[in-house]
């Protein structure tokens, strides 16, 4: 794990434990009913706190999936093949086991899209999530630029697979990219 991911990690579980100490505190309480109820709804919240917890630890920081409707599933690549549209998507569903859920859009518009489908749009890097550079960000053309994060680096930089970079079209690269403005890591 770098550095951030660390720090990050750090970071969740400082804060996990200060809700638990908070959620404990409830116990000392008075007895009686009133005790009761709010002694069982502590429980149900370190319970909720604890899965929430483990979710992120024991997956690391790989990017966890999301409920999706059954209206909202893709069966197919429906980018063209050699843009890197159509590699994101690719290889996200290698990955994942499925496809992005939108059906249109350059990299550019791929943040909007998958806001819009309750996926996760994020400024800081995560395993497997797919980064999008927007139109002039680190070399992106006009369209931007999308491919999925297959290695964070101790100093920062995203090693992103994709398609139709300084290859051209249908050329899978593996680059160097940093996160900052215009940088953006979504899954779902």
């Amino acid at each position: 794990m770098c550095d951030e991911e660390i720090l990050l990690f750090e970071l969740l579980e400082e804060e996990t434990m200060r809700t638990h100490q908070k959620i404990w505190n409830i116990f000392r309480g008075s007895n009686g009913a009133k005790s009761v109820v709010w002694r069982c709804a502590a429980v149900a919240l370190v319970m909720f706190t604890i899965v929430a917890a483990l979710s992120v630890s024991m997956h690391g920081l790989q990017a966890p999936k999301v409920a999706h409707a059954d209206d909202d599933a893709v069966y197919t690549n429906v980018y063209p093949y050699g843009e890197c549209t159509w590699f994101a998507n690719e290889r996200y569903r290698e990955l994942h086991g499925y496809y992005v859920p939108w059906t249109y859009g350059n990299a550019n518009e791929w943040v909007d899209r998958a806001a819009n489908y309750g996926w996760i749009v994020s400024s800081q890097p995560v395993l497997h999530s797919i980064m999008v550079l927007q139109v002039g960000v680190q070399g992106a053309t006009g369209y931007g630029h999308v491919g999925v994060v297959e290695a964070i680096e101790s100093d920062g930089a995203v090693v992103m697979s994709a398609m139709n970079a300084d290859g051209g079209p249908g050329v899978v690269t593996h680059n160097e990219y940093y996160p900052g403005p215009g940088v953006s890591f979504i899954w779902g």
